[in-house]
């Protein structure tokens, strides 16, 4: 497991210090990198590193759909460059069925065709 979180839809005027005070409700922060397109405009995700492991593990449970300002927040423990090569490209997202499961809440014929598939 990583000390590490990756944090996605995060408000793009958000701040290294805004993000560290965010999180550090659930652990001790030792670090924050906003990542920015070459512009240094925000691509609004990023990575949180904790202090401890179970301090990550806590802050993805609490945080992950929660709201950041007027955002609604991913979050995951990130993987290691070697755990994302041995993953199978069959493997599905755990968030993606989270959010057809949110987007199942308005079912509709159309859904239900595109589930099916």
């Amino acid at each position: 497991m990583s000390k590490i979180v990756w944090v996605e839809d995060m408000p793009n005027y958000v701040t290294e210090e805004r993000v560290k005070e965010f999180f550090s409700q659930k652990g001790e922060v030792t670090d924050v990198m906003l990542l920015t397109n070459k512009y240094a405009k925000s691509k609004r995700c990023g990575y949180v590193q904790f202090k401890t492991e179970h301090e990550a593990e806590l802050a993805v449970n609490y945080f992950d759909y929660s709201l950041m300002d007027t955002c609604t927040i991913f979050c995951e423990i990130a993987l290691k460059k070697d755990d994302e090569k041995k993953k199978s490209k069959k493997d599905v997202h755990p968030r993606l069925e989270k959010r057809l499961q949110l987007l199942q809440l308005s079912s509709s014929p159309l859904w239900d065709k595109v589930l099916q598939q």
